[in-house]
């Protein structure tokens, strides 16, 4: 009932979340609502857009109407990868084209170009580095890189000397192997 619904969007309002309608033909309801405006919420949000269209309103529910103090933007997190299930690596792979390609997704006002778009996220791809020093642990590096690879995932083994001449500070006395990832992984 209309009391009720109005209600609801007081206590809402009360807490001061603010509301971004994705779609809506009618400002009174929503048919899906998203509590949450971090990277995931905000991605549900966008992709059930695209998918449904107009004839939904998506709502998604976030304390901070700047975005700049939700969740995913205050994190220290980041993209790899380097996982050991096909899902996993064809999720993260995913968010790195998009990152990628986010000019021709997204718009930003005041920023004209895809290109300007894209550097404006400062993608860092700066790759992850995973270490073996136990033929248990080569063996699952090696497991990991077969699926990685096999999913075009950019993931080179190295050998403990090439990883003393590129990264001279790391002590590889006991080491065995290293993962690294080249393209597609950083924060």
């Amino acid at each position: 009932n209309q009391s009720n619904q109005s209600n609801q969007f007081n206590r809402i309002n009360r807490f001061n979340f603010i509301s971004k309608q994705f779609y809506s033909n009618n400002s009174n309801n929503t048919d899906i609502c998203i509590i949450g405006g971090g990277g995931i919420g905000s991605s549900i949000a966008y992709f059930l857009s695209k998918r449904l269209g107009p004839t939904y309103s998506i709502n998604v529910i976030e304390k901070d109407f700047t975005y700049s103090k939700a969740s995913t933007s205050l994190s220290a997190g980041s993209i790899r990868h380097q996982f050991s299930t096909a899902e996993n690596i064809q999720m993260s792979l995913f968010g790195s084209q998009f990152l990628r390609e986010v000019g021709s997704f997204l718009s930003i006002e005041n920023i004209d170009t895809q290109e300007e778009i894209a550097k404006s996220i400062n993608f860092k791809e700066g790759g992850y580095l995973f270490l073996a020093s136990t033929n248990e642990g080569i063996q699952v590096l090696k497991q990991n890189n077969m699926i990685q690879r096999n999913l075009a995932a950019q993931i080179d083994l190295i050998e403990p000397q090439i990883l003393q001449n590129k990264f001279p500070w790391l002590n590889t006395n006991d080491l065995a192997l290293g993962s690294l990832g080249i393209s597609g992984e950083g924060f």
